[in-house]
């Protein structure tokens, strides 16, 4: 019979597994310390080949593709409207920009953002007024 490989994350969870059956059994708590300290005794015997049930294997090591092409580069991307504006809209006029709409409208909509900014100025001349302080 030959020895299965397994890491030593694989050899703790097998053996935290075996250990809570048997507290389940009996009926007994779980000593989670003695079952690591038992773990890693158990490690040195794996690496050093006497362990009879297990041998050393090996972690399996998986890599990730990373791509470094960003939108821009590519060719069949149109750019819209809304793809020029990064930021977070601020102002009325930033959404504007952002929304893909007919220029009929647009116009609309920017004839009624220019008077609320008329309307907007008068009234910040009344409020910079003074205020008449209540100290005594």
């Amino acid at each position: 019979m030959s020895k299965k490989e397994i890491t030593y994350i694989g050899l703790v969870s097998h053996m935290l597994k075996k250990a809570r059956d048997d507290a389940v059994s009996a009926g007994k708590k779980l000593e989670q310390k003695s079952v690591m300290r038992s773990a890693g005794e158990r490690w040195k015997s794996v690496k050093s080949g006497v362990d009879p049930e297990f041998s050393q294997g090996n972690n399996k090591k998986t890599t990730t593709k990373k791509t470094t092409k960003s939108i821009s580069d590519t060719e069949d991307v149109k750019q819209t409207p809304s793809s020029k504006l990064t930021h977070h809209p601020k102002t009325a006029q930033d959404v504007l920009d952002m929304v893909d709409i007919c220029e009929d409208c647009k116009s609309k909509i920017e004839g009624v953002l220019n008077k609320t900014k008329k309307s907007t100025k008068k009234s910040t001349k009344k409020s910079k007024k003074k205020k008449r302080s209540t100290k005594k």
